[in-house]
């Protein structure tokens, strides 16, 4: 009887984890929509003209592009980040329903207008404006990504294993890039080169949550 049991568990179980066909129909169109973000990303970038560039002292000025080259890998940067952190969680899917798929199209409008923010950081870093702009999209397209997450997870719609930790370990995870982006936002009002500097704390601010995370709670 016990034997019965436990393989009727079993299968409820396997039945509750298959995905229906929405959440993949959702998954490939957001894959999609983010790897054309990212290939936009480098159109952006100026390209030297061999029809004017005749040696090499005018070549390495036209590579001399640093903030362009260190604007396009940070966009890149993120948007594979929460491509990872979409790909890890639609692994845990099993159903989408109306309020899933509003938010999704919010996240994703965030990440498609991000090319759009880079490129105008690549021309003006040194000025307010552009670091304004480039710092609240992230933090809307972060706090976008932390409701659809948190959303899930709540009507039971994302399934969390051990492995991904407790609900508030995961809006941890979620809500650290857009509050250091907020951060960002709130500094370059007052100094935009400082702005941008903010944002080396999001990499450090990750690795001090994750030592916290490991290390093994006392009773």
């Amino acid at each position: 009887m016990s034997e019965a049991a436990g393989t009727t568990t079993s299968n409820v179980e396997a039945i509750e984890l298959v995905q229906d066909d929405d959440v993949k129909r959702l998954a490939a169109f957001s894959d999609a929509v983010m790897a054309i973000a990212m290939t936009l990303l480098v159109l952006d970038l100026d390209k030297p003209d061999p029809r004017v560039i005749t040696n090499s002292a005018q070549l390495h000025d036209a590579l001399d592009q640093w903030s362009a080259y260190i604007s396009f890998g940070l966009s890149f940067w993120v948007i594979a980040i929460y491509w990872r952190a979409h790909f890890r969680a639609f692994r845990r899917f099993r159903r989408v329903d109306g309020t899933v798929l509003q938010l999704s199209l919010v996240f994703l409008f965030g990440i498609t207008f991000l090319p759009f923010p880079t490129a105008i950081l690549q021309r003006f870093s040194d000025e307010r404006v552009a670091v304004l702009l480039y710092s609240g999209t992230l933090a809307a397209v972060g706090y976008s990504w932390t409701a659809l997450w948190y959303y899930s997870v709540h009507k039971g719609h994302l399934v969390l294993r051990d492995e991904d930790g407790s609900v508030r370990m995961g809006l941890e995870r979620c809500l650290l890039p857009p509050t250091v982006f907020v951060l960002s936002f709130c500094v370059a009002w007052i100094d935009p080169v400082l702005g941008l500097w903010t944002w080396m704390l999001l990499p450090i601010f990750g690795l001090i949550r994750r030592i916290i995370s490991r290390r093994p709670a006392h009773a």
